[in-house]
């Protein structure tokens, strides 16, 4: 979900097309490596709100998107709770890599 979202979100990402000898087209694939961290629920607020005090863009993916099927539950779900009290199941960033290295330098790669 965060994938699509970021997708949507940063324009020109997925690179061209790619085309088979045969004529084939296949959807634009990321051109920059996209790392995925580790990080912890307890890690993901904190990790979220220094991203926007930098400037850097975010992603988010409350951990109510995972409790219904009902989109505007979501919606609503979120409207009210205040953010200090928001979960997060992952957080995407994206922006300048110096930036989003400090943010994410102490992090570990997922396996």
């Amino acid at each position: 979900m965060v994938a699509l979202a970021l997708g949507a979100t940063v324009e020109g990402l997925p690179g061209a097309d790619l085309v088979d000898a045969d004529g084939n087209i296949h959807p634009g694939l990321v051109a920059a490596g996209i790392p995925i961290l580790a990080a912890s629920r307890e890690q993901l607020p904190d990790l979220r709100a220094r991203a926007e005090l930098a400037g850097v863009g975010v992603v988010d993916f409350p951990a109510y998107g995972q409790q219904t099927i009902d989109y505007e539950s979501v919606i609503e779900r979120v409207g009210r709770t205040p953010a200090a009290e928001l979960e997060y199941l992952a957080v995407a960033l994206h922006g300048p890599p110096r930036a989003v290295r400090r943010l994410t330098g102490n992090l570990r790669l997922l396996r």
